[in-house]
This record gives structure tokens, sequence and C-alpha cells, in this order.
């Protein structure tokens, strides 16, 4: 997790936030396996389990699957049930991690640092 919370602003800058994806490319497949979708939301379930602590977030599972099996459910779905499990508002906290444009802070991990997209070089004059 932590190599993958270094990686995420540059996911997000290349792709999107996890729950707001920027296009595809023209010729590009489309698919959720992109690193800014599958690996950043798994990084925004991760940061949920260390803010809301690991019982609750099992419990969050447990209920979650049982809730929605064989049906179909939203994001705010999932953001108004983990509330309901953390016994409070989790919208601004899951927002950031899900629709932010930079990698939140990490619960429980001050030191972890995303590391800044590579800038490009400027251009020079051809002779």
């Amino acid at each position: 997790m932590k190599a993958a919370y270094g990686a995420s602003d540059r996911w997000r800058e290349a792709g999107g936030p996890p729950a707001r994806p920027k296009p595809p490319v023209p010729g590009q497949k489309i698919s959720i396996f992109r690193p800014n979708i599958y690996d950043g939301a798994a990084l925004a379930l991760y940061a949920l389990r260390q803010e809301i602590g690991r019982p609750a977030f099992e419990r969050l599972e447990r209920i979650w699957v049982q809730e929605h099996r064989d049906t179909t459910a939203t994001t705010g779905d999932f953001v108004r049930l983990a509330s309901a499990v953390a016994g409070r508002d989790l919208r601004g906290f899951l927002t950031a991690w899900l629709y932010g444009e930079k990698t939140p802070p990490m619960p429980g991990h001050p030191d972890w640092k995303p590391q800044p997209p590579p800038r490009t070089a400027p251009l020079t004059a051809r002779r």
C-alpha cells in the first residue's frame, strides 16, 4: 500500500481520481484495471480501514455483501453505509479519496508521501 500511495498522485494526474476517471485516450481499451481505478480504489479502501479501524471495516464488508448481494448499488450507497457503520459522517473523507485530484493524507501513516508527477523537461531550441 505504501508503494501504491507513492504512485497515487501520478495515477490521478494521468487517469483521474478513482471514482471519476478521465475518458480513455482514443484507441485505448476501456478497462477497470487502469491503475487510477483499480489500484486507486483499493488504496481508498485501505485508507477507510485505517480511518475506521479493522473491526468496523470488517463489519462494513459483511453488511455490504449481505445488503447488496445480487443487486446493484452506488458509491453513495457505500458512503452512507460506511458512515452508519462508523457512527459518523464519512462523506468528506471518502469524497477526497474517491474524487480528489490529489491523494489525501493516509490515516495512521503520517510519514507516507505521494511522489509528485514527473515534470516534463522544458523544450529547447533546435539548432
